[in-house]
């Protein structure tokens, strides 16, 4: 299960593990008082928020909050996606590597399984890192 505090509500996202509404791919929010219905994204692995709107990473890419309740998949890297975070006025996405080493090539591109955001496209990250899974992106203040 994945959780973030956003404007006064706690997201929930994940397996749920429950066969009744709401299913276990299902978002939830809890506002303090009451749980909220808040939209289906498919196996979520992380959330972030970027120029306050809520991400969610999944199991079949990057899903964007567009409002209560709606999720829209963003175009690009339909894979599995691990982790996403923010730094310096982008987000960065951990991708899925395959056993056999793994890189995507979209426009052109090739992505070693850390690639960024800038609002509008995916760019990939200098040389990037082959067959390894991250599985948690944080910010070093060193």
């Amino acid at each position: 299960k994945v959780f973030l505090n956003y404007h006064d509500t706690l997201f929930i996202g994940g397996h749920m593990g429950v066969d009744q509404p709401p299913y276990w791919q299902d978002m939830l929010g809890w506002d303090g008082t009451d749980w909220i219905y808040e939209g289906y994204v498919p196996s979520v692995f992380d959330m972030a928020v970027y120029k306050d709107t809520i991400y969610a990473s999944s199991y079949y890419g990057l899903y964007k909050r567009t409002g209560a309740a709606q999720w829209q998949q963003l175009n690009g890297i339909q894979d599995l996606i691990l982790e996403v975070d923010t730094f310096n006025n982008f987000m960065y996405a951990a991708l899925y590597s395959y056993p056999c080493g793994s890189y995507f090539i979209f426009n052109g591109n090739n992505y070693h399984n850390v690639i960024y955001w800038d609002g509008h496209k995916w760019n990939p990250t200098g040389g990037g890192m082959d067959s390894i899974n991250l599985y948690d992106i944080k910010l070093y203040h060193g």
